[in-house]
């Protein structure tokens, strides 16, 4: 078992991606990971990683491994790399269409 939340979303990660990141690839995420944002709805953390610029050129790199070594049992089809900017207006209007939904059944 897991002894902590970011140790299971590394390992889920590497599992639901086919093993794509190496040893030091999964330590290093483990060690930088930081928890952003946590959906009240369920038992769900979103973590993020923040590349820095070397990284940001070798994930293609980690993108081209999960393409070539993807298949149907894979419950992932893709991994994309998506902007903190992006992430963020996502996250408000799914927290607004939440409120909506909840004013909506009172």
């Amino acid at each position: 078992a897991d002894s902590e939340p970011r140790e299971t979303a590394v390992r889920e990660f590497d599992e639901e991606t086919n093993h794509i990141l190496t040893l030091k690839e999964q330590a290093n995420i483990w060690m930088n990971l930081k928890p952003a944002y946590w959906f009240p709805g369920g038992r769900y953390v979103l973590y993020f990683y923040i590349f820095t610029e070397e990284e940001a050129q070798e994930s293609n790199d980690i993108r081209k491994r999960f393409q070539n070594n993807s298949n149907k049992e894979n419950k992932v089809r893709d991994i994309q790399w998506i902007s903190l900017k992006r992430i963020k207006k996502a996250l408000k209007e799914g927290e607004a269409q939440q409120q909506q939904q909840q004013q909506q059944q009172q």
